[in-house]
C-alpha cells in the first residue's frame, strides 16, 4: 500500500449534490508502516556495526602483521652484519 493510498480522503455527494469529506482511519496501516520501517533500519544498523569491527580487525592484522615483518627484518640485517 502507497503513502497516498493511506493518506487518501474520500468524497461522497450528498442529497443536496454537495460533496462531503469523510474521514479514513489510516491508523493501523500508518503503525505497521513504521513497524516496517523500524525494522529496516534496526536490519542495517547490525550489518553496519558488523562492518565496522570487521574493518577495524583486519586494519588491527596488517598492523600487527606489519610490526612483526619489520622486527623481524631488523633482526635478520643485525645476523647479517654480524
Amino acid at each position: 500500500m502507497t503513502s497516498k493510498e493511506l493518506l487518501r480522503i474520500n468524497f461522497a455527494d450528498d442529497a443536496a449534490g454537495g460533496r462531503f469529506m469523510f474521514y479514513n482511519d489510516t491508523h493501523r496501516q500508518i503503525k505497521s508502516l513504521a513497524g516496517r520501517i523500524m525494522l529496516g533500519n534496526r536490519r542495517r544498523n547490525v550489518f553496519v556495526v558488523i562492518a565496522i569491527g570487521m574493518t577495524t580487525f583486519l586494519i588491527s592484522a596488517i598492523l600487527c602483521i606489519g610490526g612483526g615483518y619489520l622486527k623481524s627484518a631488523a633482526r635478520q640485517q643485525e645476523k647479517l652484519n654480524g
